[in-house]
């Protein structure tokens, strides 16, 4: 929920010292708008060797995405790192995740946030919303719920999607300020409309539990459907409950329900592959099939569900020892592609 991120997509943006260099850069703004990530590369990289701050930042940004080159997360750290020594805000922000994830080097929480703060200081709105991050969670810095909120906010009020959604749960949950649950639909709101699934998720849940707006069933299965669509695994388990007990106004479909289960599953959602388990095991939906629901059952055990292992048990007994075997390695086949490849799945 509150994690330390890097862009989802990075901006490039223009810097003009004179009409020569503007004249360079806009080539190769050109270029990366164009798909051409070689060739503006081609065009920055001696910009950022002459010590051009936004020339080293997008020559970082290739770097990091594998955009025109092979991906190198340390040769991308060098040139952010060239870049926010010059005070480039982006820079600072991206370096900033870097050691936060330990992307070119080691892991290292508070050099993450010194470099976050920078940024946020400057009004990046990246920097902001990992500052609030990390206060929020106490990574790199003393946890302050109350800083957290401020740099959310700041960060919500450019636009910064995660940041909505964040700073709404803050003020569904009363951190760093008195509970309002008002507040919190406006932000969700805000960021859900950006098409931001843990929010459609939570404004979701707001309106299934008339929290902050009228209790509206509709209201909450259409949010529930929209952060299902992207890739959202609570919210496709959400739906897959819906059809499976006729819920909220929907007809039972257990085809339906199993549907939305496989999707959750291969997000990894230890209830959904719970479930699926058991649709194999009684067959009502599908022929019964123990191999995958032992299956199921072994991932979604690994995986932490507490009524996994005992049915996982009850299941072993039913079947053969080759048969045992077989679903042991069906399942190993299924980890090791991250839940991808995995019999009765279409893979993603």
């Amino acid at each position: 929920m509150f994690k330390i991120v890097r862009p989802a997509a990075l901006a490039v943006f223009l810097m003009f010292s004179n009409m020569v260099f503007a004249q360079t850069m806009a080539d190769g703004v050109a270029a990366y708008n164009a798909g051409d990530y070689q060739r503006a590369g081609q065009i920055w990289k001696p910009l950022g060797v002459e010590g051009n701050a936004q020339a080293q930042y997008n020559v970082g940004v290739l770097l990091e995405r594998g955009l025109g080159v092979a991906q190198d997360y340390a040769k991308a750290f060098n040139y952010y790192k060239a870049a926010a020594v010059q005070g480039h805000a982006g820079a600072q922000a991206n370096l900033g995740s870097f050691y936060a994830n330990g992307l070119g080097v080691e892991k290292d929480p508070m050099e993450a946030v010194r470099l976050q703060k920078l940024a946020a200081e400057q009004g990046n709105s990246m920097g902001q919303f990992n500052l609030g991050v990390a206060l929020a969670t106490g990574t790199g810095i003393e946890r302050s719920d109350a800083d957290a909120l401020k740099w959310l906010l700041l960060a919500a009020e450019q636009g910064h999607a995660r940041a909505q959604s964040n700073a709404g749960i803050m003020y569904r949950d009363g951190r760093g300020t008195e509970a309002n649950p008002v507040e919190a639909v406006r932000l969700f709101e805000l960021s859900a409309e950006q098409g931001y699934p843990d929010a459609q998720a939570s404004l979701a849940g707001m309106y299934a539990q008339g929290l902050g707006v009228d209790q509206n069933a509709e209201a909450a299965v259409a949010w529930y459907r929209k952060a299902a669509e992207n890739g959202h695994a609570g919210s496709n388990v959400a739906m897959a409950t819906f059809y499976q007990q006729g819920l909220a106004g929907i007809a039972p479909n257990g085809a339906m329900a199993m549907q939305f289960f496989k999707t959750a599953a291969q997000g990894g959602n230890p209830t959904a592959q719970f479930e699926l388990g058991l649709i194999y095991a009684k067959g009502e939906v599908t022929e019964t099939d123990n191999l995958k629901a032992h299956m199921w059952w072994t991932i979604a055990d690994h995986n932490g569900h507490q009524r996994a292992g005992q049915n996982l048990e009850i299941v072993t007994r039913q079947m053969s020892e080759p048969e045992v075997v077989q679903a042991k390695e069906m399942a190993q086949t299924c980890f090791s592609s991250r839940y991808q490849n995995c019999p009765g799945i279409v893979p993603q």
